[in-house]
C-alpha cells in the first residue's frame, strides 16, 4: 500500500525485475515455470467470485498480469486453474485479455490499452465460468470440472527479462456467484476472506 499507480494512491504494487529472471537465478529455479511470479493468498471456502482493478503497465511484448485461481472439487481436488491475464502475443501484438481453457489460451479481443485501469474478474455460476473485463461477458467456460469454489486467488505478473511494475486495486470476493464482479466492491467483502484480503482506496462516497 502507499505506492501510486495510474493516478490512484494506496494502490497494492507488484514489481518485476530483470535481476530475478530465468538466467539470473539458480540452476534449478532457471525454467520458465518460475517466470511466472506474484502473490498467493487464501480464500475463505465456498469462495466463488473474485474481481479486481488492475492497471496495464506498458511492454514491449509478452505476458504481463493476471489474475489467478485455484479451483476444487466436492473432495476438494483442484478442479481448474481460472486465469485471465493481459499479454501481447503473436496474434494479439497491441495485447489483449485472454483466458485459460485448461490446456489452452483464449484470446477476448476489444482490449489493447495499456497504462490504463481494468476490472477484471471471473464467477462459477452453475456449471460454467464466466468471465468479465469492465463488467462485460466476455467469455463463458462450460467445463468447470465439478468445482464448487475457489481456495485462493493469485496476482501475477510474468518475468521475461524487463523490469516493470503492476498495480492492484480493489480485490473482491463472495460466496455468492453474481453476474458482475464490479459490484463486489460493499463493506461485507471482508467477511468473505479468509485473511481479510480486502484493500481499497478511500473515497468521499465509501460510507
Amino acid at each position: 500500500s502507499g505506492q501510486t499507480g495510474g493516478n490512484r494512491n494506496g494502490v497494492l504494487a507488484q514489481s518485476i525485475s530483470e535481476s530475478d529472471s530465468a538466467s539470473k537465478r539458480p540452476s534449478g529455479y532457471s525454467s520458465t515455470f518460475y517466470d511466472t511470479q506474484g502473490r498467493k493468498y487464501d480464500l475463505q471456502a465456498g469462495t466463488v467470485t473474485l474481481a479486481i482493478d488492475l492497471f496495464v503497465p506498458s511492454s514491449s511484448t509478452g505476458r504481463l498480469a493476471g489474475l489467478w485461481a485455484t479451483a476444487f472439487d466436492s473432495n476438494n481436488v483442484v478442479s481448474k486453474y481460472p486465469i485471465i491475464e493481459f499479454a501481447k502475443t503473436t496474434s494479439a501484438s497491441n495485447g489483449t485479455f485472454r483466458i485459460w481453457k485448461d490446456t489452452a489460451w483464449e484470446e477476448v479481443g476489444g482490449f489493447t490499452n495499456e497504462n490504463q485501469w481494468y476490472r477484471i474478474g471471473f464467477s462459477l455460476v452453475g456449471n460454467s465460468l464466466q468471465y468479465y473485463v469492465n463488467n462485460s461477458l466476455v467469455f463463458t467456460d462450460t467445463s468447470v470440472n465439478g468445482s464448487l469454489g475457489f481456495g485462493n486467488v493469485i496476482l501475477q505478473g510474468h518475468n521475461a527479462g524487463s523490469n516493470y511494475t503492476i498495480y492492484w486495486d480493489n480485490l473482491s470476493a463472495s460466496a455468492v456467484a453474481v453476474p458482475e464482479p464490479s459490484t463486489l466492491v460493499g463493506g461485507t467483502m471482508a467477511a468473505m476472506l479468509g485473511l481479510g484480503l480486502v484493500w481499497r482506496r478511500r473515497r468521499a462516497s465509501a460510507i
